[in-house]
């Protein structure tokens, strides 16, 4: 470690430890084990951090054997794995990969984080197919140790692992299918067409993809149009969707009103809300898991035509989604 004395190192004994130094710090990336004091594991901390921050890189250690715990790392948000066994015999080559890795992670995630905020839409779709690819890459290891936990132990396996074994693959092929999917439909943003869209007609046409899933009521201005992108509609699918999903809520309501000369369009749910100091992170590419763009996406689209989205509910009482649309 004294040969890379660029990086500042912070050690925490346990989880408890590490916890606290992260609320309180920030970290250009992370080194985790697996095995650690007081009986939280490494996988504990790594979503603890992911749901605090998808950009901060982490690289987990793992022992000779312990392709399941690369997997589930993995599977939770981990940018990189690597043997701790390798680490320990001192072979330097093994420290130099590992901090030449966690160089370019840090490279990657700050160069992202500064496009993140650019408004030229070619860099943020550079920006896109560096996170999709990444995360492809992150998938097609998972399906390599998982196809080697099978080959490795066919004759002795029991048929719990190998379930669990397929289970991650089927769902590594679900993330990768849907991460292009998406990257595909951002790509489109390059070339979208901006158009005036019926703001009743919007709800109307989203509201019927769920049927009886979701009573949406819309107490909407008549009359009222927007000039948008023509993925308007996949937006209030997303802020719908996620509502029953994550927010498990049955009625949504759509609002609008003025003020200071520009329309508030507000969606409010009944469902479980956003925690608190979430507001912002949930717009954030990677939240919460790593298919698709989400709430990202919905951002970037309104983004193109000056329309903003914040979340300003309240935990337990449902999310509130507000739209400003400049006059």
């Amino acid at each position: 470690v004294e040969n890379y004395s660029f990086f500042k190192i912070t050690n925490a004994p346990d989880v408890s430890s590490a916890k606290e130094l992260f609320k309180h710090n920030k970290y250009a990336a992370i080194i985790c084990d697996y095995y650690l004091p007081e009986g939280e594991t490494g996988i504990d901390f790594l979503k603890f951090v992911r749901l605090r921050s998808v950009t901060v890189p982490v690289v987990f250690l793992t022992g000779v054997d312990s392709k399941d715990v690369a997997i589930e790392a993995l599977n939770n948000g981990a940018d990189f794995y690597i043997e701790k066994s390798n680490l320990i015999t001192g072979d330097e080559n093994n420290f130099h990969t590992l901090f030449q890795e966690l160089e370019k992670l840090i490279k990657r995630k700050s160069r992202n984080n500064l496009i993140y905020h650019e408004k030229d839409i070619r860099k943020k779709i550079d920006m896109a197919f560096d996170i999709t690819d990444h995360d492809i890459k992150n998938c097609l290891t998972v399906i390599e140790l998982a196809t080697d936990c099978i080959q490795d132990d066919y004759e002795t396996l029991e048929k719990s692992h190998v379930r669990d074994s397929l289970r991650n693959i089927m769902s590594s092929v679900g993330v990768i299918k849907e991460s292009l999917k998406s990257f595909c439909e951002y790509k489109q943003l390059e070339n979208d067409a901006f158009d005036w869209h019926s703001v009743e007609d919007i709800v109307k046409r989203v509201s019927k993809q769920f049927g009886s899933r979701l009573e949406v009521r819309s107490m909407v201005k008549t009359g009222l149009s927007i000039n948008t992108s023509r993925f308007i509609d996949k937006v209030f699918y997303n802020l719908f969707d996620n509502a029953i999903r994550h927010g498990n809520a049955k009625k949504i309501s759509c609002y609008s009103s003025f003020e200071e000369g520009n329309l508030i369009l507000t969606i409010i749910d009944d469902g479980v809300g956003v925690k608190e100091g979430f507001e912002e992170l949930i717009f954030r590419r990677g939240y919460g898991n790593n298919t698709g763009y989400g709430l990202f996406f919905c951002a970037e689209v309104l983004s193109m035509t000056g329309i903003s989205i914040k979340e300003s509910g309240t935990e337990g009482e449902g999310a509130r989604f507000e739209l400003v649309v400049p006059q």
